[in-house]
């Protein structure tokens, strides 16, 4: 069987002195590909991530990277880059001071690291004269990312570094991202809906209080969304009404029309009110949730 480069089978972790988990996260991905974890803040992505970049140890389950488990392969040989925040960053430094810092500690050449710094600031539209102290927050951004990319790793971990920018900032990191991230190995977290549905359609997993969806291509997660997140990110609408059942089954009033519903897991939630997440011309007419939106209980497979 081919190697994954990269496998997690049922892993747990915890923050260290904290009650906030992560559990049964199982994810795959190979070579060359693009994942895009997508959550609302203090779902866990970035916990997972940490966990990844072996930042953080998880209690049970295995990380695998090239078929190897994590924790058994020297820190050094993994190759894998992760975005750190604006903390990392050296105020007193220019642009190229930033970005010729990994390269000296691999000892690239003079000449190998110019090329690098001159492609990656075309790339993020950054001057490397500049001084780290007198960027905004969007070249800050960008300056993390181009740090991360301006060499080649095996794995790139893209935490959400962008969240705090306007929403027409945030939609030029992705932009920008779409084409850096081109045949490279790449997991990228996001707490944006638009940013994730740009990033993701290959290629997209849904964190969700601790848990996590299968990742697969957003078009085959619209088809049976695992949790409301999930149906969110895939354009669906939600809707909180009573679940109504008759003799052609169960259906639920959704703007002043009736649409059927998938049959729940017992009668008992007939007459509550419960979750329809809902969209036109998805194929089923509606996925029902259980009252505190968290998960799908309907035993329909679609």
């Amino acid at each position: 069987m081919t190697k994954r480069l990269l496998a997690l089978d049922d892993v747990e972790t915890a923050y260290i002195g904290s009650d906030f988990s992560i559990s049964h996260i199982s994810l795959a991905m190979d070579k060359g590909e693009v994942l895009t974890l997508y959550g609302r803040e203090g779902s866990g992505k970035t916990l997972l991530l940490r966990c990844v970049a072996g930042l953080e140890e998880i209690k049970s389950g295995k990380i695998l990277l090239d078929g190897n488990e994590l924790g058994e392969i020297d820190f050094k040989d993994r190759d894998i880059g992760f975005t750190f925040d604006f903390s990392s960053l050296n105020k007193n430094q220019t642009v190229g001071q930033i970005l010729e810092y990994p390269m000296r500690l691999r000892n690239y050449d003079d000449e190998r690291i110019e090329d690098c710094i001159n492609n990656v600031v075309n790339a993020f539209s950054l001057n490397k004269e500049e001084n780290v102290n007198g960027m905004s927050d969007f070249d800050k951004v960008k300056l993390l990312l181009a740090r991360l990319f301006c060499i080649p790793r095996r794995l790139y971990l893209v935490d959400d570094v962008w969240k705090d920018l306007q929403q027409e900032k945030q939609e030029e990191i992705a932009d920008i991202l779409q084409d850096v991230v081109l045949n490279k190995s790449v997991v990228i977290a996001t707490q944006d809906v638009n940013f994730a549905r740009k990033l993701g359609k290959r290629n997209i997993a849904v964190v969700a209080n601790g848990e996590c969806t299968s990742n697969r291509s957003l078009e085959n997660a619209a088809l049976r969304p695992e949790n409301i997140e999930s149906a969110i990110v895939c354009g669906y609408s939600i809707y909180m009404d009573v679940l109504g059942k008759n003799e052609q089954g169960y259906y639920a009033n959704i703007d002043g029309k009736f649409y059927s519903v998938n049959k729940p897991l017992s009668d008992i939630y007939v007459g509550k009110k419960v979750c329809f997440a809902f969209k036109e011309g998805i194929g089923a007419k509606g996925f029902y949730y259980d009252k505190d939106c968290e998960k799908i209980i309907s035993q329909e497979n679609k």
